[in-house]
């Protein structure tokens, strides 16, 4: 086992790449110098050229425009607009160069407000006639203005002690990086013997909370992999237990249902009118207790991933309709009335038709059992604005707050607001519903306002939907159906 670590391999090597950078960017500094020089003499040059352009140019425009003001036949406006126009385009070759104005702080500055005052002049120049007087004295009093300040600006040039001031500052600011390379270069040794010292000093320590860390790792791990292995056992002995539960459970229910049925309706023999009660009173309490039991089961079987889904092509009308049959009764008794909402035409669904309805039931279930007598639950399909289907079911009951539907959706939680039901239930009811709209690929969400009502809705992906089974006709409207 090497005693450097990887970091200090990655340290060290920025260290050093850092430290022949910075000798190898000082010795170019040093032979910099001259050639940074003939550079600077070869800038000052051209500017040298580019003022003296500017101030030629202004001189031929205003001896062009003083000839053809004192009646000179043989100049033009023309001639003077093409004078005016040369003089524009040196302008802006000269501000092209910023190279050159570079060297010079305030050249750009200084050629940039002289090109403004000539771009004004444009529509003086245009005007200029041999008889207007004022025109063409303000053109030429603008151009004489224009023409001092050039030469100022020239003259700075030729001198050069602008620019010298320039160098000097250059110079220093060269001189000041060479000494800043030598001081990085001094630090940057400094800091890798330095490194080099620590890494080593602290390695044989480092290497050995090392090996400890990986030997307690490794315990976790076999630690892990046995509280892993256990609860898989675990698992399958819960699903084993359950499957023989099931059936040990659901055979006595069965046989408990069935002959309490067949006492009530007297097929067992006759019963007076309290015994006939008694056996009804069984069989609702049979049926409730074996769809606590069926809901234990389903939800074991999700969170062990045992429950598949059998999908195939249905559609929306069939599982609205067969939803409401289930719970038509018990809304009866209570004089709720189920309105049905079918989707215009018949939208397909694929998925696991038994599941979908299980879901749906659940939620109208629900509706019924917490709506107030003599009103009424809304169960509607329709598409999505993603192509998804959308089943929804609405009452007019309580409502919850936003804390009871959190409450609501936890498994074996009931919120109870004083409201007398016919079943307490288990709980169960939207964690399963929940469940089985996420191996759909849906989702389950709940919109509920105290006093007013909820709404559940279950949306599904629109890779679920198919074609209509039957599709309608231009005046068919949405079926709206009372039961």
């Amino acid at each position: 086992m090497s005693l450097l670590t990887k970091r200090f391999q990655v340290l060290a090597f920025l260290i050093c790449v850092a430290l022949v950078t910075l000798v190898s960017s000082f010795f170019l500094s040093l032979g910099a110098g001259d050639e940074a020089r003939k550079r600077f003499a070869g800038l000052v040059r051209v500017s040298d050229w580019h003022s003296s352009q500017l101030h030629t140019e202004t001189l031929r425009l205003i001896g062009t425009l003083d000839r053809y003001i004192l009646g000179d036949e043989s100049l033009e406006r023309n001639d003077i607009m093409f004078r005016y126009e040369i003089l524009w385009s040196r302008f802006s070759a000269v501000l092209d160069d910023k190279k050159t104005l570079r060297i010079w702080s305030q050249g750009d500055e200084v050629l940039q407000r002289l090109f403004q005052k000539l771009k004004s002049l444009e529509p003086v120049i245009s005007r200029v006639s041999r008889g207007d007087q004022e025109v063409n004295g303000h053109a030429r009093a603008v151009l004489l203005d224009l023409e001092a300040e050039l030469r100022k600006y020239f003259q700075t040039v030729v001198t050069g002690e602008a620019l010298e001031a320039i160098w000097l500052q250059d110079l220093k600011a060269t001189n000041l990086r060479n000494e800043l390379y030598i001081l990085g270069i001094l630090a940057s040794s400094l800091l890798l013997a330095g490194l080099v010292f620590y890494e080593l000093s602290r390695s044989r320590a480092h290497a050995r909370r090392e090996w400890e860390a990986r030997v307690a790792a490794e315990e976790a791990q076999r630690n892990a992999e046995q509280a892993r292995v256990a609860a898989e056992l675990a698992n399958r002995a819960k699903a084993d237990f359950l499957a023989t539960m099931s059936h040990e459970l659901r055979t006595p229910l069965n046989a408990i249902i069935g002959f309490s049925e067949a006492m009530a309706q007297g097929i067992l023999g006759k019963l007076d009118y309290a015994g006939r009660d008694y056996a009804r009173e069984i069989a609702i309490a049979g049926r409730h207790l074996l769809s606590i039991i069926n809901d234990l089961l389903d939800l074991a079987k999700v969170d062990a991933g045992h429950l598949s889904l059998e999908e195939t092509t249905t559609d929306c009308e069939s599982i609205l309709i067969a939803c409401v049959l289930m719970v038509s009764e018990r809304a009866s008794h209570r004089d709720i009335k189920i309105k049905i909402e079918l989707p215009q035409g018949n939208i397909g669904i694929f998925g696991d038709q038994i599941r979908l309805k299980q879901a749906v039931i659940n939620l109208l279930s629900n509706a019924v059992k917490f709506s107030l007598e003599n009103s009424t639950v809304r169960i509607s399909a329709k598409l999505g604005e993603t192509g998804g289907v959308t089943f929804s079911v609405e009452d007019e009951g309580l409502g919850m707050s936003p804390e009871e539907v959190s409450a609501a959706m936890q498994r074996f939680r009931q919120v109870s607001r004083g409201l007398k039901r016919a079943h307490e239930g288990s709980g169960l009811g939207l964690p399963i519903v929940e469940a089985l709209v996420r191996l759909h690929g849906g989702e389950l969400r709940i919109f509920s306002t105290p006093g007013i009502g909820t709404t559940a809705t279950i949306e599904l992906p629109s890779s679920r939907t198919r074609p209509p089974q039957k599709l309608a006709t231009p005046s068919q409207n949405t079926a709206v159906q009372s039961i």
